[in-house]
């Protein structure tokens, strides 16, 4: 069990509640019936996401190519098509 999924357990069965991010009770889940979210942007800033590398050290060509397409404007990014496991 993950801790996106620990947390959902704890608050389903009512030993507490959970300030996390929203994508944590997302609708998909099926379980909007059962848990309640309560919005808080008005009190917590955005996110900042950014990817961790070590300083000085050897990335891999993909490493490099993946931080490279993050870091290029989303209207000269191109979407590949998802692919099905």
């Amino acid at each position: 069990m993950d801790h996106t999924e620990l947390t959902r357990r704890y608050v389903e069965i009512g030993m507490g509640v959970a300030v996390t991010v929203s994508q944590e009770f997302d609708p998909s889940y099926g379980d909007q019936n059962v848990i309640g979210v309560v919005g808080l942007s008005h009190l917590f800033p955005p996110v900042a996401i950014g990817v961790a590398t070590v300083s000085g050290r050897h990335l891999s060509r993909g490493a490099r190519e993946f931080i490279e397409a993050l870091q290029m404007p989303a209207e000269n990014a191109q979407v590949q098509p998802e692919i099905s496991c």
